[in-house]
C-alpha cells in the first residue's frame, strides 16, 4: 500500500471545533492518536480519550493496517485512519496528537506537531538521542504549544510526597539515592517470519536504517534494539531517573560525571544490555546509582537524617513521622497532579504549564542516554549540563546524535 493511502475513513466521524478562537464551552480538543498499537490503544491513551468529554477522536496514524483498525475500533469508529501521520498533521481540526509510536520516531513527529501548531503529548522516553530533546525542547518553546512528556510518575501522590520531603530537607542533607529497576531480556535468536501485508515496514523504520523486518523489531520489543530505543535503560530508566530530577531539584540540568558498566549476553537477540550499574555525580556532590535489579522498581533517597524509598502505590521511610511530614510556611510544594493525561488536557485549555513539559523530558532521557554512552565509550565520562556536551571528549560528542534518513 502508498505510505499516503487512506485507510479508514468512518462514515461518523466528526470534525471537532478547535480551541484556537473557539469560545464556545461545550468544544472539544479535536485529538489525533499517532500510533495505534499497544500503549496507543486500550485503556490508556485511546481508551482515555475515548471517554473523556473534553476529547473528540478525530483520527489516528500508524503504519500497519493492523492497528489502525483497533485504533479505529477502540474510537467507537468515530474517527478516520492514515498510514502517514503527516496526513493527519494536516488537518486545522485536530488540536493536539498523542505520539504513541517507537522513540526513533518521537523527534521527527514531535517537531513536526509543533511547527503544525498542534499540542503534543509524547511517551517516554522522550527522544532516541540527546541532540533530539534539544531540538524537541527548542521546538515546543518556539511554538509555545501544552507539550507533556509521558512520564506519568509525577502525577502521583506517592513520588511528589516522596520528592517534596527530599526537597524541604525532611531527610537532613541529601546524600545519594539508589534506583532499582529490572535486567534487560533475553531471547534466543530466530528467524524472521514473513512479513504481514497490513504492514508498510519502510515508513515504519523511518528515520532509522534500513534493514530486513523481523518480528520482534516490529513488536513492543522494539526498545531492545540498537536503532529503535536503548533498552531497559531508557525505558524504565526514563521513569525513574526523571523522579531522581524532581527529587535532587535539577529538573532543567543534570549530573556532571557519569560511570557505568553493562553486560551484553552472548547469543542474545536483543542488543541492549541485559544487567548494569550506572552512577551519576552531581555537583553537589550527591550520587545516584542505577542498578538493575528483579527486585521492585524503586527511588531510594538517602540523607544524613533519614531515608524515603518509593515505588509506584507504596512508599516507606525509615522513621515514621516523615510519611505524615506537614510542609511548613515558604515550603518546596511541588506541582500537583492526579491525573497525568488531565494535566495535559487542563494546559492545553488554560494556558497552564504542564507537569512534565519538554525540557523536564528531555533531561530525564538524557540520564539515559548518558548511561548507554559510557557503557559504550567503557570510561567515565564529564559532562557539562548547561552545554549538553561531554568535556573534551570530541569521540563521546560524536555519539549525541546519530544519523537519521531522510522521511
Amino acid at each position: 500500500m502508498h505510505r499516503r493511502e487512506f485507510l479508514v475513513r468512518s462514515a461518523a466521524s466528526l470534525a471537532a471545533l478547535g480551541l484556537r478562537g473557539c469560545s464556545s464551552p461545550n468544544a472539544r480538543i479535536g485529538l489525533g492518536v499517532i500510533g495505534c498499537g499497544g500503549f496507543g490503544t486500550g485503556a490508556y491513551h485511546l481508551g482515555t480519550y475515548r471517554d473523556s468529554p473534553r476529547v473528540e477522536v478525530i483520527a489516528g496514524a500508524d503504519p500497519d493496517a493492523t492497528h489502525l483498525e483497533f485504533g479505529i475500533h477502540e474510537s467507537r469508529r468515530r474517527a478516520v485512519g492514515y498510514r502517514d501521520y503527516r496526513e493527519l498533521l494536516a488537518r486545522d481540526d485536530i488540536d493536539a496528537v498523542a505520539i504513541v509510536t517507537p522513540d526513533h520516531w518521537h523527534a521527527k513527529i514531535a517537531i513536526d506537531a509543533a511547527a503544525a501548531g498542534k499540542h503534543v503529548y509524547c511517551e517516554k522516553p522522550l527522544t532516541l538521542t540527546v541532540t533530539q530533546g534539544r531540538a524537541i525542547a527548542n521546538a515546543a518553546a518556539t511554538a509555545g504549544i501544552a507539550f507533556q512528556t509521558g512520564s506519568h510518575q509525577r502525577s502521583t501522590e506517592e513520588f511528589q510526597r516522596a520528592c517534596e520531603l527530599v526537597r524541604n530537607g525532611a531527610l537532613g542533607a541529601l546524600q545519594r539515592v539508589e534506583v532499582s529497576i529490572y535486567p534487560g531480556p533475553f531471547a534466543d535468536p530466530e528467524p524472521a517470519l514473513p512479513q504481514p501485508d497490513t504492514l508498510d515496514w519502510d515508513l515504519w523504520l523511518g528515520p532509522a536504517p534500513v534493514v530486513p523486518y523481523h518480528q520482534q523489531r516490529a513488536a513492543n520489543t522494539f526498545r531492545y534494539f540498537r536503532d529503535y530505543s536503548g533498552g531497559t535503560i531508557t525505558d524504565l530508566g526514563a521513569h525513574e531517573l526523571d523522579i531522581v530530577q524532581w527529587g535532587t531539584g535539577t529538573d532543567a540540568s543534570g549530573p556532571i560525571a557519569v560511570r557505568a558498566t553493562g553486560t551484553f549476553a552472548a547469543g542474545n537477540l536483543y542488543e541492549s544490555v541485559t544487567d548494569f550499574d550506572v552512577e551519576y555525580t552531581y555537583a553537589s556532590g550527591v550520587v545516584a546509582r542505577m542498578r538493575s535489579s528483579l527486585d521492585i522498581w524503586s527511588v531510594h533517597f538517602f540523607g544524613s537524617d533519614g531515608d524515603v524509598r518509593v515505588g509506584r502505590g507504596w512508599m516507606e521511610a525509615s522513621r515514621p513521622e516523615l510519611l505524615t511530614y506537614e510542609l511548613g510556611s515558604g515550603a518546596v510544594a511541588l506541582e500537583t497532579s492526579r491525573d497525568h493525561i488531565g494535566n495535559w488536557l487542563d494546559a492545553i485549555e488554560r494556558g497552564t504549564p504542564t507537569i512534565c513539559p519538554a525540557e523536564v523530558g528531555h533531561r530525564a532521557a538524557t540520564l539515559c542516554h548518558l548511561a548507554n554512552l559510557a557503557i559504550e565509550t567503557g570510561r567515565t565520562l564529564a559532562w557539562d549540563p548547561a552545554a549538553e556536551q561531554f568535556v573534551n571528549d570530541p569521540e563521546a560528542n560524536a555519539l549525541l546524535s546519530r544519523p537519521a534518513r531522510e522521511v
